[in-house]
């Protein structure tokens, strides 16, 4: 069994840290258990912000969380009952591409995510205001999902999925306007200083992926790549849908 499913709105679980609890580490934890019951074999997403950005280079998995949040606190404990239960836990960063969801504007329990927040939102004529001091390694879903079934049939243990560049959040949203053919200059650079933000982010949440790629022998895309391959995608499923007109 794979769990994708987190309370992950940032800001949202910093102010209601008790629902996060609830559902990012007990409600976890609550199902590695009937996993073990069942026999079943449980693989657990996990996010990069379980760390705090100080290392400034990609983050391992031999590496300690320190998350700086409340959604990243949750999410750290969720992992450890995931693993004291012998399951396993892939993290992974900002995972982006091509589904019917991320095609609708948001609403009650709809997330379209950065890439597909920042491709509609240029689609509409805004122009952004992007950070680009928070660092993260940007994740293409399809290679993610062949990560997640090759942990699901190799046994337990801790994973970095992630992609394989680290960009800043304001290069990736310059990369995605570009490969989906809107004009870069409309997105701005700022600091995060200049966001009112209730959680603090990790300034380099970057993900070494190196363990799985050297099991697997596969690397998963960079965001100039992944971005190209989300774009053949479009054209070929539901052309016009992002693209600038």
């Amino acid at each position: 069994m794979v769990n994708t499913a987190a309370l992950h709105d940032v800001d949202y679980c910093e102010s209601h840290a008790g629902e996060a609890k609830v559902l990012n580490s007990e409600a976890v934890g609550a199902l590695a258990e009937a996993c073990s019951d069942a026999g079943a074999r449980l693989v657990h997403v996990s996010t990069d912000y379980v760390f705090d950005g100080s290392k400034k280079k990609p983050y391992s998995e031999d590496d300690e969380p320190a998350p700086l949040n409340a959604y990243g606190a949750t999410k750290a404990e969720g992992e450890r009952r995931v693993l004291a239960g012998g399951h396993s836990v892939v993290r992974t960063g900002v995972v982006y591409g091509l589904s019917p969801s991320s095609m609708r504007e948001p609403g009650p329990g709809r997330h379209r995510g950065f890439v597909s927040w920042v491709l509609g939102s240029l689609r509409g004529g805004a122009r952004l205001r992007i950070v680009d001091d928070q660092f993260v390694t940007p994740t293409l879903a399809d290679s993610l999902a062949g990560a997640l079934l090759w942990v699901a049939r190799s046994g337990g243990g801790l994973y970095h999925a992630a992609g394989a560049s680290c960009e800043s959040r304001h290069s990736l949203a310059s990369k995605a306007a570009e490969a989906f053919g809107y004009d870069a200059g409309a997105i701005a650079p700022i600091g995060s200083a200049s966001l009112p933000q209730k959680a603090a982010r990790p300034p380099y949440a970057c993900l070494d992926s190196s363990r799985i790629a050297s099991r697997t022998g596969a690397v998963l895309p960079g965001a100039s790549d992944g971005l190209r391959e989300m774009r053949r995608q479009a054209d070929a499923e539901c052309p016009g849908v992002w693209n600038a007109l």
